[in-house]
């Protein structure tokens, strides 16, 4: 398994490298049309960020529980494919379908995707440098921050860029796999992240799990309110 995950990790990396030169070969082959080269500088910025994200700055945060499976596999060649898509869609429509509506909410969604991932590995990183040499191999269970949130920020994060980049360049069919593809990964990846980390904090995490939800924000307080509504209903 891990052989597997390796090489398909390494064709991952190969297929976003490619992204680059085939956005040139797109720009420079299809005709002109309103914004293509700021829209294919912002595509380019865009895979540029993700990769250092995966490749680079993941690594440097020290995630104490990647889920190494073929759920994992499943995000990063559904987060690849999505935005294959994107640049191929975008070019073959020549941006007609790209508005100031869409495209503002995705930018949204897509810097506060960043924001929410940096602030979340920043609290990564302070909980990786607390360890010591006796220590190394064992994590605190991180509950502040966005933490207080949400169980797996980095996973919300994630799904947000899957939701804003296809939005950016109007591109539809992306939306449908982010949408219906990668973010049904994510949930379950995430649910097996639980899985792990209440194997290894038990009632503590039981405990922080049951207080905030795992991937949207406020989604118990609204399913309280709801039960709330509903006994009070019940009851007259």
């Amino acid at each position: 398994m891990n052989r597997l995950i390796s090489t398909v990790l390494a064709t991952i990396f190969v297929a976003s490298i490619a992204l680059f030169p085939l956005t040139v070969i797109f720009w420079k082959l299809s005709p002109a049309f309103n914004h293509k080269t700021v829209f294919a500088i912002l595509f380019i910025l865009i895979i540029a960020q993700k990769m250092w994200t995966m490749f680079y700055g993941m690594h440097c945060t020290s995630i104490p529980h990647p889920i190494r499976d073929l759920t994992m596999m499943g995000v990063g060649v559904s987060y690849t494919l999505t935005m294959y898509v994107v640049i191929i869609e975008f070019f073959l429509r020549q941006g007609s379908t790209v508005s100031p509506i869409p495209f503002s909410v995705g930018m949204v969604f897509y810097l506060a995707a960043i924001g929410l991932y940096e602030w979340a590995a920043r609290h990564l990183q302070r909980a990786a440098n607390k360890e010591t040499a006796a220590q190394r191999g064992t994590h605190e269970l991180i509950t502040d921050g966005p933490y207080a949130i949400i169980r797996h920020p980095i996973y919300t994060s994630s799904s947000m860029e899957a939701i804003g980049i296809p939005m950016i360049f109007g591109s539809w069919i992306a939306l449908c796999v982010g949408v219906f593809v990668f973010l049904p990964l994510e949930i379950l990846r995430s649910r097996k992240e639980d899985r792990v980390l209440t194997g290894e904090f038990g009632d503590a995490y039981r405990r922080y799990r049951q207080k905030v939800p795992a991937l949207v924000p406020g989604l118990y307080r609204l399913r309280g309110t709801h039960q709330k509504q509903t006994e009070q209903d019940t009851s007259d």
